[in-house]
């Protein structure tokens, strides 16, 4: 046993290490562009940090990635004061509040006929997400289809058919699948599970009461 609790020590070590700001003394250095302050990192990739900018840039097709802020850097002017730590650890935002645009039509690229853009949430395995969407918008040119249709062709499986506001992924429904099957998962403890990757402190009400009914 005490031979192992070197060992123990090293993880612990490690486990810090990642929740802080690694090898820097400092604000680090954007590992993207190098010029920015590195303020940002994305908990669903490599976990470099990066300027606003650079992760946005980054996440152009991973809109459902979470993001964390270092709150020893002065907030970013999209971020509010009160949602920024003054203690030098990460606080959650997310890439709708940074500037993040989703294309849904035209392989994510923007439409030649825009639509306004609207926000529509998304619940991944990883937590729920407000992104900012906009769909394709060529009515009655050969390929146009229903907004819904585009969410399906995107992963995204609509709660409406008429205007959807919100959305599951395929990823979500196929994993709530296999652990009703297996371990006879009720829906409402897996979205309660779910719900807790997004807010584990109860601080916020359902997120999808937002858009009951839609």
């Amino acid at each position: 046993m005490g031979a192992f609790l070197p060992l123990q020590m090293t993880i612990v070590d490690e486990l810090i290490r990642r929740d802080g700001l690694r090898d820097y003394d400092g604000p680090p250095t954007c590992a993207h562009c190098h010029d920015e302050t590195g303020t940002f990192k994305c908990l669903d990739c490599a976990q470099v940090l990066c300027c606003s900018p650079c992760i946005v840039q980054r996440h152009e097709h991973l809109p459902l990635h979470r993001i964390e802020v270092c709150s020893r850097v002065p907030p970013w002017p999209s971020l509010t004061k009160s949602k920024v730590w003054q203690d030098g650890f990460f606080q959650r935002t997310n890439l709708f509040e940074l500037g993040l645009s989703f294309y849904i039509g035209h392989e994510h690229t923007p439409c030649p006929s825009p639509i306004p853009f609207q926000r529509i949430l998304v619940i991944d395995p990883n937590g729920a997400h407000h992104v900012n969407v906009q769909f394709c918008g060529c009515d009655g040119t050969p390929g146009c289809v229903e907004h819904y249709r585009q969410l399906l062709r995107t992963g995204w499986y609509p709660a409406s058919f008429d205007r959807p506001k919100t959305a599951f992924t395929f990823d979500l429904l196929d994993n709530f699948h296999k652990l009703t099957l297996q371990g006879k998962l009720n829906l409402y403890d897996f979205y309660l599970s779910i719900m807790q990757k997004s807010d584990n402190c109860g601080r916020k009400k359902a997120i999808v009461s937002l858009y009951n009914g839609q």
